[in-house]
């Protein structure tokens, strides 16, 4: 499942190179590499099939998530979960400021059910700059923003207070990047 495909050594270093076949046999395969005499413990996952399904959450269109539920998900072959936080900032006005009822539930009954769980934000970019939004985002899910669940997630909607593309491409960039 390991190949050493090359291999050069030079002022006291050594490069390997090798490939890695996928594991799809569910379990951990583990093994060892050794390079002048120095055993390198290596191991890797097994996943099914040729992807890895989720879930992407939020109390839109879904509140039915129950926590008993949860573990249908997981077994269902799904291994991890985006559950939204919020939308907009702490100053924005009715829908545009939007914290998320059941986030903090949805998130708690999915890592409890074994999944692998990340926060996202769905941000707008028409009234209100990055950084507001980077701050109400992370007030609210900054617990789940670290070590132990994926990475947050800005998610940019044309139908979520604010059309990303009204802005163009340059002035969008510029948002994105404060």
């Amino acid at each position: 499942w390991i190949t050493i495909t090359g291999g050069s050594s030079g002022s006291g270093n050594v490069t390997v190179s090798y490939s890695v076949a996928a594991n799809t046999g569910g379990g951990i395969r583990a093994g060892t590499i050794t390079v002048q005499g120095i055993a390198f413990a290596i191991s890797q996952a097994g996943v099914t099939g040729d992807r890895v399904y989720g879930v992407d959450v939020s109390s839109v269109g879904q509140g039915t998530i129950t926590p008993s539920q949860w573990p249908q998900v997981k077994s269902s072959g799904k291994s991890f979960a985006w559950i939204r936080a919020s939308k907009g900032n702490a100053d924005s006005e009715a829908n545009c400021r939007f914290l998320d009822p059941k986030f903090y539930s949805n998130i708690a009954n999915a890592k409890a059910a074994g999944l692998i769980a990340g926060a996202y934000h769905v941000g707008n970019v028409v009234q209100y700059s990055a950084l507001d939004e980077a701050a109400f985002f992370v007030s609210v899910a900054g617990d789940y923003i670290k070590p132990g669940h994926l990475r947050p997630v800005l998610d940019l909607e044309s139908h979520s207070c604010g059309d990303p593309a009204s802005l163009g491409p340059a002035a969008l960039s510029t948002w994105v990047d404060q």
